[in-house]
């Protein structure tokens, strides 16, 4: 309802600026773009003509003139607000360097490691044995064996698929003794064993992602056009405003 009241000021504000003909002279001008809009609908609904979307607005409680005459209404009040609102062409590139530093984060990426894990445990001969067996599976892919081949081959038959994948991580996401092990890998590079009470880790980085920031200068027009979209914006509310302030709707009664 505030926002029905605002533009009814608006409109208010049209009719007195312009007299009739000049109304009507826009009114003209808006018909092929509302007829746009209504085959647009008629599509949407699939109506083969407007009568049929006409009656089938009806059902509706609205018909394709109202819709005209909200049309015009929209139209009217959108581009009266557009004449009133001034903003600059250009934005400061002090004021542009400002928001690309306060929101750096936007166009920078995080640094991210996919990894990979083959597990071994224990099994008869004890975690000595798994140590032994963890130092063969290294030297097996110093001599050319697939990490991920390694992984599937002692992996659980449910996780064989994933071939000791374990996807993109970042930082923050794992405990802070094994996130030192991971980061510090390059693309293609195997840890040491991670022995633990109950078994042994060994860990490949299969690729990763440096921490990278977008230049401001490839982004500089993308925060400007932000930026006088903002200020558009803002503009218009402080028309609103003003006009709201200055006006007055008065009821019909009946």
């Amino acid at each position: 309802l505030p926002k029905y009241v605002e533009d009814e000021l608006i409109v208010q504000q049209v009719k007195i600026k312009f007299p009739k003909e000049r109304q009507d002279m826009i009114r003209e001008s808006l018909e092929p773009k509302f007829q746009e809009t209504v085959e647009v609908i008629r599509k949407k609904e699939n109506k083969a003509t407007v009568q049929e979307l006409d009656e089938f607005l009806s059902g509706q409680g609205i018909s394709v003139e109202e819709l005209r005459q909200s049309f015009y209404r929209i139209q009217m009040v959108e581009g009266y607000l557009s004449s009133l609102v001034k903003v600059p062409e250009k934005v400061d590139r002090e004021e542009l360097l400002r928001y690309y530093e306060d929101h750096l984060r936007d166009y920078s990426s995080e640094e991210k490691v996919r990894v990979a894990k083959i597990v071994v445990r224990p099994g008869k001969g004890g975690m000595a044995q798994a140590q032994q067996q963890a130092d063969d599976i290294i030297a097996r892919i110093s001599q050319g064996a697939a990490f991920q081949d390694l992984a599937a081959e002692l992996a659980e038959p449910v996780n064989r698929e994933k071939r000791g994948d374990m996807g993109w991580i970042s930082r923050g996401a794992l405990a802070p003794e094994l996130e030192d092990i991971v980061f510090a890998l390059a693309a293609g590079q195997v840890s040491a064993p991670r022995i633990l009470p109950d078994r042994v880790e060994i860990y490949s980085v299969t690729d990763r992602h440096e921490p990278t920031t977008i230049p401001f200068q490839q982004v500089q027009a993308e925060i400007e056009e932000t930026l006088l979209n903002q200020k558009r914006e803002d503009a218009r509310r402080e028309v609103r405003d003003q006009i709201r302030s200055r006006g007055s709707v008065q009821p019909v009664l009946e």
